[in-house]
């Protein structure tokens, strides 16, 4: 089911100066979905990954390094599910190419001067299964995956940085300097085809076909400046300042992201450590987002339970929006499209070491994005008038983490324990444009609102570790406790109810564990075998759960992962 074979080899072709080096691995994965049945439950990757790399060292300060990387990929049966067969998911093809020459010079006093030129060649298709309509139920779907896309997107990249030589003025400093510049173009045609909106008795409830639509060609330069100071103030203290801009055509937005960091070690015995940082950083703005308006028109028809037309058709026209609120560091005038995705991120972080067995970490952080694209409906502000699709630039989310570790040493390194607990909360509008605009696209855009994410896990409890036992074996355990996932609750008409996310699954419990032994064969070889168990207590812990309250089965939850085995073996030499 699985494979992953990996051949690596490198050595020199001209002894002293130009050296070679090849990474190349072929995997296989297939994912059972254990609801569907087999055969037809298997979403399936395969790919192909090289890296291969080329020094040559032109002299002792300057080393000249070549890389290419090659990636195709096949998915298949991408994001099936108990209530998306087989048919109804599509398959797709991603190829990724990037090629880098970079120049280190060392010059005469001691600085560092580097160039690197990348070009980055980057094509995707997602196509379905057939030509059907895709039908959505509350009991799950049929038909077939409603968009399919091609898109091909290339990068060229120039990073330039200076580095001076260590100097000292008020303590030793390390000032880094760069400049980068980005060309980057897409060309794409998307397709989407009619979906249909059923009860659970079959009735036809809403009804959204697509027209219009060109092909999207864009492109846009990116370009960045910055500049930071590793400064090491005492032997015990270090301060990390930087300065950074930079600009996309696009959005015509000027964007400067101020960031600094510590690092103090204040009991010269205790071994206590603090770290600390806070920062500004901004998100590129793909350009998908600005092909949208060129994408096909959803054209919107709702109908009673006798098969009359309730509203409709009603054609909702793509559009960009612009920024309602200036952030502060963003220059730009108001233009369409002017977004800047921008979050303040900052952090603290104190570890303590209590016995040379045990040491401590408690760490904290909090993300506060704003700006962020986001995507949503209006109705037509007239009677027999067309709605829209609107992206803007004015979402916001909120993320803050609490972690607590313990590291635990048994009987010298390699023998250890983990324990980790984090409570986090995330917060945020739902509608992120990457959900509709993406390779695989959702069907249904709602309004938007402001709520829990459907990633937040408010506790999370972990144990893992090594741990040797008689006969030269050793265990590898895994517990893990944690509240469940989120979910959405729609009804038959696939509308929110009640507040989105609002409702989570079971609370997760799992003991998982790997037992291996090692056989010398001869000098060289050593066979491994093991023995993992997964969910060894066989708790209920379902993925899928009837959401929908139109189906007879709602809040029902099923998909259990029962306790089960695996033998497998390595060969190491």
């Amino acid at each position: 089911r699985d494979a992953t074979p990996r051949l690596n080899f490198e050595g020199p072709l001209v002894a002293g100066k130009l050296y070679f080096s090849e990474g190349f691995e072929y995997s296989v994965k297939k994912v059972s979905v254990i609801t569907l049945p087999y055969p037809s439950n298997q979403q399936t990757t395969e790919g192909i990954n090289s890296f291969t790399q080329f020094d040559y060292i032109a002299s002792p300060n300057q080393l000249i390094t070549a890389t290419f990387h090659f990636a195709p990929q096949q998915m298949k049966s991408v994001n099936m599910n108990s209530f998306n067969p087989q048919s109804t998911v599509p398959d797709a093809s991603i190829h990724a190419d990037t090629t880098t020459l970079a120049d280190k010079l060392t010059l005469r006093g001691g600085d560092l001067f580097e160039n690197t030129l990348s070009y980055t060649q980057f094509t995707v298709g997602v196509w379905a299964h057939g030509a059907q309509d895709l039908t959505i139920t509350p009991e799950g779907n049929s038909g077939n995956y409603f968009a399919q896309q091609r898109r091909s997107s290339s990068r060229i990249g120039w990073l330039s940085t200076y580095s001076l030589k260590s100097f000292n003025a008020l303590g030793a400093h390390n000032i880094k300097t760069g400049y980068y510049v980005a060309p980057s173009s897409e060309r794409s045609d998307i397709t989407e085809r009619p979906f249909n909106i059923l009860d659970s008795a079959g009735v036809l409830l809403e009804r959204v076909d697509f027209t219009g639509g060109s092909s999207v060609k864009k492109t846009d330069t990116e370009m960045a400046f910055f500049v930071q100071d590793h400064w090491l103030v005492l032997p015990n203290l270090a301060v990390d300042l930087g300065l950074r801009s930079e600009s996309q055509e696009l959005t015509e937005a000027l964007r400067v992201a101020p960031r600094t960091g510590v690092a103090w070690t204040p009991f010269a015995h205790a071994g206590t450590t603090i770290r600390g940082g806070i920062g500004l950083f901004y998100d590129r703005v793909p350009l998908s987002v600005f092909g949208f308006p060129q994408y096909p028109d959803q054209v919107v028809t709702t109908y009673d339970s006798a098969g009359q037309i309730v509203q409709g058709p009603i054609t909702y026209v793509n559009a960009l929006g612009r920024v309602e609120t200036k952030a502060p560091f963003v220059f730009h005038g108001k233009t369409v499209g002017d977004f800047s995705p921008s979050s303040v991120n900052w952090s603290v972080q104190v570890e303590q070491p209590v016995t040379p067995a045990l040491r401590l970490r408690a760490s904290y952080l909090q993300n506060h994005s704003s700006g962020l694209v986001t995507i949503n409906p209006y109705a037509p502000t007239v009677a027999g008038g067309n709605g829209s699709l609107l992206i803007d630039g004015n979402g916001k989310s909120r993320y803050r983490q609490l972690e607590l570790t313990a590291r635990v040493r048994l009987q010298g390194d390699n023998q250890q324990l983990f324990f980790s607990y984090v409570n986090s909360q995330a917060r945020g509008d739902l509608n992120d444009f990457s959900t509709y605009l993406g390779s695989f696209p959702a069907p249904i855009i709602r309004p938007n609102q402001f709520g829990t994410l459907p990633n937040q896990i408010p506790n999370r409890f972990l144990v893992w570790g090594l741990l040797h036992l008689p006969w030269k074996m050793q265990i590898a355990p895994i517990l893990e406790w944690r509240n469940g996932f989120p979910y959405l609750t729609t009804d038959a008409a696939q509308a929110y109810v009640g507040s989105p996310y609002g409702r989570t699954f079971p609370e997760f419990f799992s003991i998982d564990a790997r037992l291996s032994k090692d056989f010398k064969v001869n000098p060289k070889y050593t066979v491994r075998l093991s023995l993992s168990g997964n969910n060894l207590s066989n708790h209920f812990n379902p993925d899928s759960v009837y959401a929908d309250t139109g189906a007879p089965l709602y809040g029902t939850f099923f998909g259990q992962h029962k306790r089960r085995y695996m033998i497998d073996f390595d060969v190491l030499f």
